[in-house]
């Protein structure tokens, strides 16, 4: 009963600042980061006494940041960002990712946090990542599934075939959803040929993905001998 009433708690202070926010921050910089600030302090349940302690910045100064009334200096910025394992982009609000190495990951390859968060868990056999830079140990459970995933990215033309037809698939899907129920003659033959296209692309998918197999079987046939 205490823990809820601990999240309800928390929950309420997290509004307060939202509507601080909205009437004290003078620029959309500051309304970035404090709405930031706000959201990492109450992921990790940490309290201002709390960071205020690990960072011996004033309880008054986190106060002011949260609620939007002032800015930090770039070297407060470095030590919040540090604190809370972050990049300083992402504490301002203008990097998506939370760590420089995920937002050059991101960058170079296009991939989520998400999606890395994930792959990560796979390598690292964990339930929730908390960090990508966290030193787990390393796992080998999922070691021949991740070997077969970099074969099939590697298997670049069957991959591209198998990404556009899933375009094509998401595509038609949405047209024949805006369709909901069609009342006339022309409405009732487009649905038709939307539901037969998309048994096509399915097929098209399936047999990419047979050839995709036959690619990676062979790889680890060749890697066995």
């Amino acid at each position: 009963m205490k823990k809820l009433e601990s999240t309800k708690e928390s929950n309420n202070i997290y509004k307060d600042y939202e509507r601080e926010i909205e009437k004290n921050a003078r620029n959309e910089d500051i309304k970035r980061f404090a709405k930031s600030f706000n959201k990492l302090l109450e992921e990790k349940g940490i309290t201002n006494k709390q960071f205020a302690d690990d960072t011996e910045i004033s309880p008054a100064s986190i106060s002011n940041y949260r609620s939007g009334k002032t800015m930090p200096s770039n070297d407060i910025l470095s030590i919040i960002s540090s604190k809370l394992d972050v990049s300083v982009n992402h504490l301002l609000g203008i990097a998506e990712c939370k760590k420089y190495s995920a937002e050059q990951v991101h960058n170079m390859l296009g991939l989520d946090e998400y999606a890395m968060e994930h792959l990560y868990s796979l390598k690292h056999n964990l339930e929730e990542v908390k960090s990508l830079d966290d030193e787990e140990p390393i796992s080998n459970v999922y070691e021949e599934q991740l070997k077969m995933l970099s074969l099939l990215i590697a298997d670049k033309r069957n991959l591209i075939y198998i990404l556009n037809s899933i375009k094509r698939y998401i595509d038609k899907k949405e047209e024949l959803l805006t369709l909901k129920e069609p009342t006339d003659f022309l409405k009732n033959n487009r649905k038709e040929d939307l539901t037969n296209d998309i048994i096509h692309i399915k097929a098209e998918i399936q047999e990419y993905l047979y050839m995709s197999l036959d690619y990676i079987a062979n790889k680890f046939l060749e890697e066995k001998e």
